[in-house]
């Protein structure tokens, strides 16, 4: 008899090397279990075949949950993360072949090592928790290849979050706002994350601190929504503080979407916020009509309602195959002043001459000021087409410019006038400069 645990662990110890039985290793495992000598089953369960093969590796082999449980509290680091077998390949692989994850637990929870091969074996559940860690630790060092590899690897990262329950994506915000100057590849990171389809959260966009991210993350966050037709969560964030990192390029985004959808309502929500230039793109018919609704409901305000107005008139007056002089008539009795029409005088006269629409050219003239009809009269393309109009204008306003238009005629000659009476000393000059070509230049201007 041995006259302690020491004793009889040392002599199995030898015997065990000596007579090399490894193959019954196991089943000296479990005697020794019966018998409550855990010095004993702890030597057993630490020793190795020559291949490298231990009792974790076999009862993971053989995808054994029982003996692993047993196993596993007596096995050191190094028997956990041990290689064995022809390909050399460590008991959490065997486990993650099989898909057991609950072998794959308790083998993570024992600090088991994650080779890249435990991850290409497994399932898309399996891969999803063994590579979740790995995927945070890269987005915590910044390190975006690994962050790529990983995402790859579990293909869908949608609900991933940490063990306090953070989204990827507020993780790589926390990392970024702690560096002064941030690596470009955090910015990727999240971005990478973005694409991968993770959730964006409001606070995603409230906490990251870089200019740039809010605005793309504000972006995906709302066409993500409306892909999804959460019409609620797109009320909700329009009418948060964020709404403001709404890049115009993202409203022409979903703007298009709403447009090839003929969704009404999200168009109503986003026409008004766009640019005057993405306002005209999106004109037609159909949206003229839901233009005269937001008028109508007033739901919007003075600056949305000013720019809509502008954008639909100058639609009417671009499109006067859809639209007639009535039409424009009553459009501007209904929502448009002189005033406004008087601040955009450039622009719809600019229409008007281009299309030489005569009809409504009289019907804006009769509602500019002076002062624009005087400017418009300056520009030497605009002058005689104005000549034309005068006399189908009523009679006071028509009066009124044709004396304006006098008073222009009469400066230019003036000018002219007083251009000829220093004809002589002009032209010695530019000859003495033996500028040949501009005098005969000017006197051909003189003789028309």
């Amino acid at each position: 008899m041995y006259k302690n645990d020491l004793e009889v662990q040392n002599v199995l110890s030898a015997r065990i090397k000596q007579l090399k039985i490894r193959k019954d290793m196991g089943l000296l495992f479990d005697a020794a279990m019966e018998l409550d000598c855990k010095n004993i089953a702890k030597v057993l369960v630490n020793q190795r075949r020559a291949s490298g093969e231990t009792l974790l590796y076999q009862a993971c082999y053989n995808d054994e949950m029982d003996r692993v449980e047993r196993i596993l509290p007596l096995c050191s680091k190094e028997t956990i993360n041990a290689l064995g077998g022809s390909n050399q390949q460590s008991p959490l692989y065997w486990a993650c072949y099989y898909n057991n994850l609950e072998i794959i637990k308790l083998l993570c929870n024992s600090k088991a090592v994650l080779y890249e091969d435990c991850i290409d074996v497994a399932d898309k559940k399996i891969r999803k928790y063994l590579a979740k860690p790995l995927l945070i630790l890269g987005i915590k060092d910044g390190d975006n290849y690994k962050v790529l590899e990983y995402i790859e690897k579990i293909g869908d990262i949608k609900g991933i979050t940490s063990k306090n329950g953070k989204s990827l994506i507020s993780i790589a915000c926390n990392r970024y706002n702690e560096f002064e100057n941030p690596k470009e590849s955090r910015k990727a990171i999240i971005k990478n994350l973005v694409e991968g389809g993770q959730e964006i959260r409001e606070e995603d966009i409230s906490e990251i601190e870089n200019l740039e991210i809010k605005k793309y993350l504000a972006k995906h966050y709302l066409l993500n929504a409306y892909k999804r037709k959460d019409v609620d969560k797109i009320k909700n964030f329009l009418q948060s503080d964020i709404a403001v990192y709404i890049t115009e390029k993202c409203k022409s985004d979903i703007l298009k979407i709403a447009y090839e959808r003929e969704d009404s309502e999200i168009i109503k929500k986003f026409l008004p916020k766009c640019s005057q230039k993405n306002i005209r793109r999106y004109l037609n018919k159909y949206t003229f009509i839901l233009c005269i609704e937001l008028f109508d409901s007033n739901k919007i305000t003075k600056d949305e309602k000013e720019k809509l107005s502008k954008s639909c008139l100058l639609h009417m007056l671009e499109h006067k195959q859809e639209y007639n002089i009535e039409n424009i008539k009553a459009f501007i009795k209904e929502h448009i002043d002189d005033k406004f029409i008087d601040e955009n005088a450039l622009d719809i006269f600019k229409i008007v001459y281009e299309q030489n629409n005569k009809e409504v050219a009289c019907l804006f003239l009769s509602k500019f000021s002076l002062k624009t009809i005087d400017w418009c009269f300056r520009q030497l393309k605009y002058r005689g087409f104005l000549k034309d109009l005068v006399e189908d204008l009523p009679s006071p306003i028509s009066e009124s410019i044709r004396l304006l238009l006098q008073e222009r005629e009469m400066e230019r000659l003036r000018d002219c006038s007083i251009f000829k009476k220093n004809m002589a000393a002009c032209c010695c000059i530019l000859a003495s400069f033996s500028l040949v070509a501009k005098v005969l230049d000017i006197l051909s201007q003189l003789g028309s």
